[in-house]
């Protein structure tokens, strides 16, 4: 598959990197004329370290980064407010918490992607589906087709924001209540950034899904929705230029069932 990603900052270089490695053929496109390298130190804790680790980066960004054995918070006249031993980290969560310059990692994931496949001073004017492809046009009249379009271009993207978020958004389960509140917060913003986006040429994708097979529906009977299916669905709203988007038998039940008596889906869940 052809993928054309938008944005050449940390997450544009890290999703170029995966999906290079999964075999599909990527571009980058970047508005700077080199890698970004502003910023200053910063840090990662362990969930980002094992995703760069599952990059194949991991000595390189061990050379880099820092190992935090605490973190101590303090308050604006310096008191500690608290502190938490950081150092057995690795050993329980696949990676340590960690500081590092920016920079470095920039200029490590650039390396890593293959700064040849990088095309610098292309600023996104616009991005249209036509079929089954996607469109990129640049400010300096260059056209690019792709299959998909990844934005990863910042506040100012010219490409798509895709909100995932349960279905249960759209009606509380008191089993998973204060995880249904916050995704019906989510999806409350989301809306709210269609508004605003909409001037600028930015779509935003909803993409609502029911229990997913994690550990955290262990306990949730099927039928549940596989992480892949789920990525695929995005791919498919991204080609197709749809904005909402029900992924899964729960997901689709849930939608028919709001749509012709939401009081009774909503006493059914509460039972």
């Amino acid at each position: 598959m052809k993928i054309g990603i938008v944005g050449a900052g940390v997450g544009g270089l890290s999703a170029a990197i995966g999906l290079s490695f999964l075999g599909h053929d990527v571009d980058v496109f970047e508005r700077a004329p080199d890698i970004r390298t502003t910023g200053a130190g910063f840090n990662l804790w362990p969930n980002a370290g094992r995703a760069i680790y599952g990059l194949g980066l991991r000595k390189p960004f061990d050379k880099i980064a820092v190992k935090l054995d605490s973190y101590i918070e303090l308050d604006t006249e310096g008191r500690k407010l608290f502190s938490t031993d950081t150092s057995q980290w690795p050993e329980k969560y696949g990676a340590p918490a960690v500081g590092l310059f920016r920079p470095d990692l920039a200029r490590t994931l650039g390396d890593a992607a293959g700064l040849d496949r990088i095309r610098f001073d292309h600023d996104v004017v616009s991005v249209e589906s036509a079929g089954q492809k996607a469109i990129c046009r640049f400010s300096n009249g260059e056209v690019y087709e792709a299959d998909v379009l990844i934005g990863a271009d910042g506040i100012n993207s010219a490409t798509a924001f895709v909100n995932l978020v349960s279905v249960f958004a759209l009606t509380n389960w008191p089993a998973y209540g204060a995880f249904s509140a916050t995704e019906a917060a989510c999806l409350s913003a989301a809306q709210s950034l269609r508004a605003e986006l909409r001037p600028g040429g930015v779509k935003v994708v909803n993409v609502f899904f029911g229990p997913l097979e994690t550990e955290w529906y262990q306990a949730v009977p099927p039928p549940k929705l596989a992480p892949a299916a789920l990525a695929r669905s995005v791919v498919q709203a991204l080609q197709q230029g749809l904005e909402d988007v029900f992924v899964g038998d729960i997901a689709e039940d849930i939608r028919a069932r709001l749509a012709v008596n939401p009081k009774a889906l909503e006493r059914e869940l509460g039972s």
